[in-house]
């Protein structure tokens, strides 16, 4: 069977709902407020993981910048990519509804409380074009929560 008729006879999951678009991922980097906001914080997240691994420092392209980030092998990790590009903030961010999801099929799991946050299938975060900048900045907040919850698990 091609990837055409695979792709009509794909099976829609009604408990999973698509957070972000890239379409609105990308648009985010027009907001300097929302795109600033998101990088600081997932580079917060990679400098919890990394830096007590004794790899985060300046990144040895650049020596003449102040650019701290995710060093392996002596070489910028391609992870530096997730606090800046659009795409690496869609999957992040879908994966987080997907995790709310799998709590409830596997574990049959329908809400879980981080950090004071309670989250649940069936309320999962969908970001919109309609969001204002402060309900977007919010929604992020909120799912931050999660990334940061399961940061081991999406970074390392």
């Amino acid at each position: 069977m091609d990837i055409k008729e695979r792709l009509k006879n794909l099976n829609i999951d009604s408990l999973y709902q698509t957070s972000l678009t890239d379409e609105l991922s990308k648009s985010w980097q027009r907001n300097d407020k929302i795109k600033h906001f998101l990088a600081d914080e997932i580079r917060n997240i990679l400098k919890e993981i990394y830096e007590p691994l004794g790899m985060w420092g300046q990144n040895p392209r650049e020596s003449n910048k102040i650019d701290l980030g995710v060093i392996i092998d002596r070489d910028w990790s391609p992870l530096m990519q997730a606090d800046t590009h659009w795409t690496g903030h869609s999957i992040i961010m879908n994966r987080c509804n997907r995790f709310l999801v799998n709590l409830y099929r596997q574990k049959g799991i329908e809400s879980i409380v981080i950090d004071g946050t309670t989250f649940s299938y069936k309320e999962q975060i969908v970001f919109s074009f309609n969001d204002s900048e402060y309900e977007t900045i919010e929604k992020l907040k909120k799912i931050l929560k999660i990334v940061r919850y399961k940061k081991n698990e999406i970074f390392l």
